[in-house]
């Protein structure tokens, strides 16, 4: 079947990728593999920035007898409306990544700019590919 490239630009609101990293902290769609130790909000309650670890990492450096804050100083990644911008760019504009009803959403959201369509597992999605560029947790 022949194939159409299409390119486009979406200008995102602020509260757009504000309404994102909310749900991503707050959906519990990564609980399975993260933490979020510490998570900056604003006056109407939405998250500007968070900080994550891999839970699994965490724990061991834990039993390690390793403190809180060497944890958080080594193990710890903050993520940024930047980022997500970033993210959400790299996800449109990389083939391998736009697959599945996951896909379906990001892909949705960013044509109707609702935050709203963004699920727990699309947000996980978006998360993974902010950490570490490709889907490591399933």
């Amino acid at each position: 079947m022949p194939e159409i490239k299409i390119s486009m630009t979406v200008e995102v609101s602020d509260q757009f990728i504000l309404d994102i990293l909310t749900t991503m902290v707050e959906s519990g769609g990564s609980s399975y593999w993260a933490t979020f130790p510490k998570v900056n909000r604003l006056e109407n309650s939405d998250i500007s920035s968070f900080m994550v670890v891999e839970t699994e990492e965490a724990e061991d450096a834990k039993a390690m007898g390793k403190s809180t804050d060497e944890i958080m100083a080594t193990m710890v990644e903050t993520v940024t409306p930047q980022s997500i911008v970033d993210t959400l760019g790299k996800i449109m504009s990389t083939p391998a990544l736009q697959h599945g009803y996951v896909w379906d959403y990001i892909r949705q959201g960013m044509i109707e700019q609702d935050a709203g369509e963004f699920d727990a597992d699309a947000t996980d999605f978006i998360l993974q590919i902010t950490l570490f560029d490709k889907v490591v947790y399933a």
